[in-house]
């Protein structure tokens, strides 16, 4: 093996992920952030997010004491650590939408982030706020502390258009939001928080049952293929009306995790 050290003539920028988790908090869209509990921007709310852990060079002594656990493999393993890490919320899935690289947006000096984003179901976590975090909490969307670390509001914006567009074009996106089991009227609830905007619940329903629907593409998926039957009873009384659809959450719909944002390779 060649330990020669290599020298670049290019001086190399750190590299960082943000992760911007959604959740649906009380029928309103709301985002996970993080107060930090060191310089820079000590008490900033910021994004969860962290340095890539790379190998050190040929020619650094700490090189043969490097754990292989102490390596991020790829961009998205560095984003899940640094999530989990520092709140408690390790998502199934994410999704890279951004990077940010402009000079002066860090001031420890040329530091380059990729924006990651992720849905997790309110109920299925416990916030924890460990590592550089001093706190973790859930906020509104609409209602963010101010002024937030670094170039955060800009990722956020990002973030944002990323998830509504994504929840627009394809009806598997916000399942991972959705009861194990639910009537096409909480699918509805959940679309309208995650676009931020009123929908026809009649139009939204053509859109994700019928592939024939003219706006659809002829390999988007449908909203069919997860009923499971009709929802009889609530609360153990019968229901007199017409009983509504019900549908099963998908499992391992969060199961991908990519490096590259959606739709690209």
């Amino acid at each position: 093996m060649n330990l020669e050290p290599v020298i670049y003539i290019y001086p190399h920028p750190a590299v960082t992920t943000d992760i911007a988790a959604f959740t649906v908090k009380a029928g309103t869209l709301s985002l996970l952030l993080i107060q930090r509990n060191e310089e820079p921007f000590e008490g900033s709310w910021a994004l969860p997010g962290g340095f890539l852990r790379v190998e050190y060079p040929n020619s650094d002594s700490r090189r043969t004491k490097q754990a292989g656990d102490q390596i991020d493999p790829s961009l998205s393993a560095c984003a899940s650590r640094e999530a989990e890490e520092e709140t408690g919320v390790a998502p199934e899935r994410l999704e890279q939408f951004g990077a940010y690289g402009d000079q002066g947006r860090d001031p420890r000096g040329r530091v380059v982030t990729i924006g990651f984003c992720a849905l997790v179901r309110h109920d299925d976590v416990r916030l924890k706020a460990a590592s550089d975090a001093r706190d973790a909490r859930w906020f509104a969307v609409n209602k963010l502390p101010a002024p937030l670390a670094f170039d955060h509001d800009r990722i956020i914006k990002d973030a944002l258009s990323h998830i509504r567009e994504r929840a627009k074009a394809d009806c598997d996106f916000i399942l991972v939001l959705a009861p194990d089991e639910f009537v096409f009227d909480d699918y509805h609830a959940l679309f309208e928080a995650v676009t931020g905007e009123p929908t026809d619940r009649a139009n939204l329903h053509k859109r994700v049952h019928d592939a024939r629907d003219p706006g659809r593409s002829p390999d988007r998926p449908t909203l069919n293929r997860y009923i499971i039957g009709k929802r009889l009873t609530v609360n153990g009384e019968k229901l007199r009306h017409r009983p509504p659809v019900l549908y099963r959450r998908p499992g391992g719909l969060g199961s991908a995790t990519s490096d590259h944002p959606a739709g690209k390779a």
